[in-house]
């Protein structure tokens, strides 16, 4: 919800982007942006915007897939808020990195021998 398309490069580069207060326990309370201009433009003050990025680049014959993200809040307080938040789930932010890479290089072997799900 909330998570729009920022650009992409076919085949190079995909990117993403949120807005919300993802510090919140319950309720993230995600900002209504529906296009990269609404994400561009977002400025309302108490939020964050995320954007993620994939990138590919070529390496010895293969690919190697890297991510990026970046965090920005929109007030003093939202970057406070965000930056205790990201202290407490920084770690648990790199494993779920890690699960999404390694699935994406599983469905990229899968592909590349041409089984099931490729």
């Amino acid at each position: 919800m909330g998570v729009v398309p920022l650009g992409e490069r076919p085949g190079a580069e995909i990117a993403a982007g949120a807005v919300g207060r993802f510090w919140r326990l319950a309720g993230n309370e995600p900002a209504l942006v529906r296009t990269r201009e609404d994400f561009l433009s977002f400025a309302e003050p108490g939020y964050a915007k995320a954007a993620i990025a994939f990138l590919v680049r070529s390496e010895r014959g293969g690919s190697r897939v890297i991510t990026e993200t970046r965090v920005a809040g929109t007030s003093p307080d939202a970057t406070r808020a965000l930056l205790h938040y990201w202290r407490a789930i920084r770690l648990g932010s790199g494993a779920i990195r890690k699960s999404w890479l390694a699935a994406i290089r599983r469905r990229a072997v899968r592909a590349e021998l041409g089984g099931p799900g490729a």
